[in-house]
Order: structure tokens, then C-alpha cells, then sequence
């Protein structure tokens, strides 16, 4: 039998070959380059990184302490995403507000969320004075926002996948997004990391802050602010080379569709 299913795994594999193109030049030499980074790993700062993952551990059982007092116990954890929509919709109905805000379309049906996206729109709303919810509802939206910070558990990440010598390998993949073919990541998230990073500097001097156990101020925003820092070159003779496009997608997909004034979405 096992033999019988590798010889199907084999046949398998050869009709997807042959069911593929071939890769361009140009497409082959960024796959090598991919595996090369791959092979050799990425550095992380194991001592930043055990201790962001401290303080946001911290904080986070502060927030969910924070939730609980906010909402009677309704609500313990951020993480309990749909006890959050149900409870912030209520107050959105109960009030007549637009629901646009937290409205999605997906496959046809129409859904209410409180993803991401959806809890910043109610923020910005809130501070122009156009979304009037209540402030014990607004603050639970904002701690919400703030302990579901996705780059925080990248530090996590980090220290999960490392090796011994402090390096974390496999984490790129070659045209991992079905669509575009553009790089992905699996595991940890070393293609998408926030663009206001801080300097060396102040990553060194986060660092001391954190070994001397100071309060820091915003701390899951501080935190993601130090997650490129905590990815180093090799030796002080290196450095690394980052191309940081925004929205890449939502600009050059219209323009190669040829979409009616797609050309201004490249200016």
C-alpha cells in the first residue's frame, strides 16, 4: 500500500509540473535568492524580543482586566471578538447610528464585523463627533483595537521559530500570495512589519527600559514600533535592504486591469 501511494504521490506531483509554466529568468533568480535567506535565517534579538513578549503579556492581562470592569464581566478577554460586535452593534442599533461602518459583503451576503478596519473608522468617527457611542463603549472599542495589535505576537513568533543560533529560516515564501505571486510569509510575518519604526538608537535604549523594568507608556504601540529592530544583519558589516511599497496591490492591479482612471492610482 505504501508503495502504491507514493507512486500516486509521484504522478501527482508531475501532472502539477506540467500543468505550471516554467519560471522566467528573472522569477527563477528571485526564488534562489528567496531559498538563499531562507537557508541562512533571519538574526532576531532574542534578549528585545523575550522582553517585548513580557510586557505585552502584561499588558494584556491588564486590558482584559480593564474589559471586564468595563463591561461587568460581559466581556473578559479582547479576543472574544463576536461578544464585542454583538455588544457594540447593540449600542450602534439602539441609537440609530449608520451601520456602514461595520458593514461587510462577502460573497454576497452581508455581514456585520468589528474587524480592524472597522473598529478605526469608529474611532475616527467618534473624534470628529459623527459616531456618538457612549464612552464606556468607545473605550472598550479602543482597548479592543489595542490588545489585538497582530505585530505584537510576531516577538512570539520570533522566539517560537528561532534556532539555537538565533535564527529563524523557512519564514519567506516565493509567490505565497495566490493572486499576485508576490512574497508571503509563513509563521512569522517578516513581509509586512509597520513603516515607523525606530532607530537603532531607540531600540537599544527600549531595550534598557525593559531590562530595568520601567513602565513604558502605550505599550502594545511602543512595542510594535520595535519589531523591525528586533530582526538584525548578521555583523556590523551588513545591513539589511528593505523594499517598503504601500497598498502595492490596491494600486497596481487597476492599472494592469486597464481600469478607467487607474493610471492616477500610480502618481
Amino acid at each position: 500500500e505504501m508503495l502504491e501511494y507514493c507512486e500516486a504521490d509521484v504522478r501527482a506531483t508531475k501532472e502539477l509540473v506540467l500543468a505550471c509554466r516554467m519560471m522566467t529568468e528573472a522569477e527563477h533568480r528571485d526564488w534562489i535568492i528567496c531559498e538563499q535567506i531562507n537557508d541562512h535565517g533571519i538574526c532576531i534579538d532574542r534578549e528585545f524580543a523575550g522582553a517585548a513578549v513580557k510586557y505585552a503579556s502584561e499588558e494584556a492581562d491588564a486590558i482584559n482586566a480593564r474589559i471586564t470592569r468595563l463591561t461587568n464581566g460581559q466581556i473578559t478577554k479582547f479576543t472574544q471578538s463576536k461578544r464585542v460586535r454583538e455588544l457594540v452593534i447593540e449600542h450602534m442599533r439602539d441609537q440609530g447610528l449608520n451601520m456602514d461602518p461595520v458593514t461587510r459583503y462577502k460573497a454576497g451576503e452581508v455581514k456585520l464585523s468589528m474587524d480592524k478596519n472597522a473598529r478605526r473608522e469608529l474611532m475616527d468617527l467618534n473624534a470628529e463627533g459623527s459616531m456618538p457611542l457612549p464612552d464606556h463603549i468607545m473605550e472598550l472599542i479602543e482597548l479592543t483595537d489595542d490588545g489585538n495589535r497582530s505585530s505584537v505576537s510576531k516577538f512570539a513568533g520570533m522566539l517560537s521559530r528561532a534556532d539555537e543560533d538565533d535564527r529563524v529560516r523557512g519564514a519567506y515564501v516565493f509567490a505565497g500570495a495566490g493572486q499576485t505571486q508576490r512574497f508571503a510569509s509563513r509563521g512569522l510575518q517578516v513581509h509586512n512589519m509597520r513603516r515607523d519604526a525606530y532607530t537603532q538608537t531607540e531600540a537599544d535604549e527600549l531595550l534598557e527600559r525593559m531590562l530595568r523594568h520601567e513602565p513604558l507608556e502605550d505599550v502594545m504601540n511602543t512595542l510594535s514600533k520595535g519589531l523591525r529592530s528586533a530582526l538584525i544583519p548578521r555583523d556590523d558589516d551588513h545591513v539589511f535592504v528593505v523594499g517598503d511599497w504601500s497598498s502595492i496591490e490596491a494600486m497596481g492591479l487597476p492599472w494592469l486591469a486597464n481600469s478607467p482612471g487607474a493610471e492616477k492610482k500610480l502618481d
